[in-house]
């Protein structure tokens, strides 16, 4: 674990030459403009070649992610058009709604601050999707801040030798997990930018003194907010800083710290989340389910009968994904060595292996904790030095997204601490590793071993096969997410909203899977017509799940079906949706065919109204 931080003096270090630094350091002493500017003069201390390095590895992922971006395709993830749609809401001035859900009922599931920032996008080019690049390019903006950020702290405040902290710069962005999420339009690149600006902000305020002053503890209160009200997992940093404060006896301070954050953060959007939830009932159930908070969801996993078995997943899949993300070269193993597939005792051997592998990786970071355990403890003494907001942070990090039971999210989860997880991989050897380098090479020769480290890195980032950066740019440049089978697919889809836009009506309600994808095209409201929208108990569909479903649609007054194919994990599994099959099995008489696709891919349907009962002689009207 780290050494506690040697306190520093701010006039020990002189500012540097920059205008806006020097604008900074004319505040009173102990402001939070002099603070920055003391921070910000560390940069003095970076290897200039590191730096410059740096600077290079951060242009060229820049020039990576924007060969990412898909141009003409968004919400197919789902997750992507709900932001982009509430950051419409946002500056049409409607509020913040589920723009394209039937009824603009309000967004209860992600807060406030991604589809503010995404609305600025919207009021400047309202015409989709011509601003989709800008939409983007903004978000792409906040994860290259965010990896600069990191360069930093691992350098800066963490202390890391160049050669590794530059190492690092190529491997985390260059991961599957990591470009996938942070080159489109998701909350993970500004939250990851919040994050990283807290520990480091965290890191230069205690170091010049243990007891922090009012000021810092109103902008940590102020940064905490905004992470937290950019994704909810922010509550991990709240968590991590007000630990950190009450086990170092700063009592009054983790009084304000809390209140602070309750009042500005966890609060407002609690409320929001109680004054939009109307009370869940057989007809509202799918909207609900399918764009209810992340906390409902917890409190609703926690009451069903096998919870305790899939927090067990949960915890599975946390040590398997663990591996996944450090280490991608192990998932494609199978496809880098394709001959290993005719022999099953070496696909058997290598599964075990992997497995095994993932275990010992968590051993690792689990060992670390204890680790620390004891050593708060030694002599029979309590100390906090071995307590750092890192560390803090990472462990209710985990325990939110282990307990939260969500195991197929969790590389997603994963990705926002990839510098994280590294550092405290890297951490006992730290103190031994720039030792180790100096009889073995001058500083030169560490820069050059550590480009061609970090080459031979990017080599195994971006090798052609699943899950890797080919993976992503070739399944976006073909606007489909299985382009290499399907290439044809998104030219069905764009004949689809052609006709929708071409023969139905404006206020036409359109029951589809792709609800966002039609929304944004059709500029048709939608509602959801997937797996979140059927009845479940204990994880498993009921009988009337159906049934229900249907009386949803006729409680909404849909009246259009969309069946399209059934994708999930950016896989084609079916040629229609399961659900929209479902629906017109079990209600024949209720879809007539109106149009389909020039491949038969896509098939539009008109939803008759119910069938009145027949009215029994003798029975009064009404009755």
């Amino acid at each position: 674990m780290s050494q506690p931080p040697l306190p520093s003096s701010p006039e020990s270090e002189p500012l540097t030459p920059s205008h806006a630094v020097a604008a900074l350091s004319t505040q009173p002493p102990g402001s939070i403009g002099s603070r920055l500017c003391k921070a910000f003069s560390t940069w003095k201390n970076v290897n200039p070649l590191y730096t410059a390095l740096g600077v290079l590895v951060l242009a060229l992922i820049t020039y990576l992610y924007i060969q990412c971006i898909d141009t003409e395709n968004m919400g197919f993830t789902h997750d992507d058009g709900v932001y982009a749609t509430v950051g419409k809401s946002l500056a049409l001035g409607k509020g913040f709604k589920l723009l394209h859900v039937i009824g603009e009922p309000g967004q209860i599931k992600y807060p406030f601050i991604y589809p503010i920032i995404l609305s600025v996008v919207w009021l400047f080019n309202p015409h989709y999707p011509e601003n989709l690049p800008a939409l983007l390019y903004i978000t792409i903006a906040f994860a290259i801040a965010a990896c600069w950020l990191m360069f930093i702290w691992l350098k800066d405040c963490q202390k890391m030798p160049g050669w590794l902290v530059l190492t690092l710069a190529v491997i985390i962005p260059t991961n599957f997990y990591f470009i996938y999420f942070f080159s489109m339009v998701m909350s993970e690149a500004p939250y990851l930018f919040f994050t990283l600006l807290i520990l480091w902000y965290f890191h230069r305020i205690t170091q010049s003194a243990q007891t922090l002053q009012k000021k810092d503890l109103f902008l940590l209160v102020t940064l905490s907010s905004l992470c937290f009200l950019t994704r909810v997992l922010g509550l991990a940093m709240i968590a991590g800083i007000g630990v950190w404060l009450v086990l170092n006896r700063q009592w009054r301070n983790a009084l304000i710290y809390g209140l602070g954050c309750l009042l500005t953060g966890v609060l407002p959007w609690v409320l929001w989340v109680k004054f939009n939830t109307p009370p869940v009932n057989d007809l509202n159930y799918p909207l609900i389910n399918a764009y209810s908070n992340y906390g409902l969801e917890f409190f609703h996993n926690l009451t069903t009968a096998n919870y305790l078995n899939g927090l067990g997943v949960s915890l599975l899949t946390l040590i398997l994904k663990l591996q996944e993300v450090m280490f991608p070269l192990i998932p494609n193993f199978f496809k880098i060595y394709p001959k290993l597939k005719a022999n099953q005792d070496l696909v058997e051997w290598f599964s075990l292996m992997a497995m095994l592998m993932a275990y010992v990786v968590f051993g690792y970071f689990l060992l670390q904790g204890i680790s620390t355990l004891r050593k708060s403890w030694a002599n029979g003494k309590f100390s906090a030095k071995p307590f750092t907001l890192p560390g803090l942070y990472l462990f209710f990090y985990i325990l939110i997204i282990t307990f939260w039971n969500y195991d197929d999210q969790m590389a997603r989860f994963l990705s926002p601490v990839l510098p994280i997880i590294w550092l405290y991989f890297f951490k006992p050897f730290m103190a031994v590793l720039p030792e180790l380098g100096r009889p073995l090479a001058t500083p030169r020769r560490k820069v050059v071993l550590a480009t061609a480290f970090t080459l031979l890195a990017c080599t195994v980032a971006l090798w052609n096969v699943g899950g890797s950066y080919r993976t992503i740019v070739t399944s976006r440049s073909q606007h489909w997410v299985e382009s290499g089978k399907y290439r044809w697919l998104w030219d069905e889809y764009k004949a689809s909203f052609k006709w929708i836009r071409e023969n139905l009506p404006r206020d036409a309600r359109l029951s589809v899977a792709s609800d966002v994808v039609f929304y944004l095209n059709t500029e048709r409201p939608t509602f959801y017509t997937f797996y979140a929208s059927m009845r479940r108990k204990n994880g498993k569909f009921t009988d009337d799940s159906i049934p229900l479903l249907m009386k949803s649609l006729d409680h909404y007054k849909v009246n259009y079906l969309v069946a399209e194919p059934h994708m999930q994990f950016r896989t084609l599994l079916a040629p229609v949706n399961w659900v929209a099959q479902q629906l017109m099995t079990q209600y024949p008489r209720r879809f007539v065919h109106l149009y389909q696709t020039p491949k038969g891919s896509i098939h539009v349907f008109k939803i008759l109204p119910p069938e009145t009962p027949r009215q029994l002689p003798g029975t009064p009207q009404g009755q």
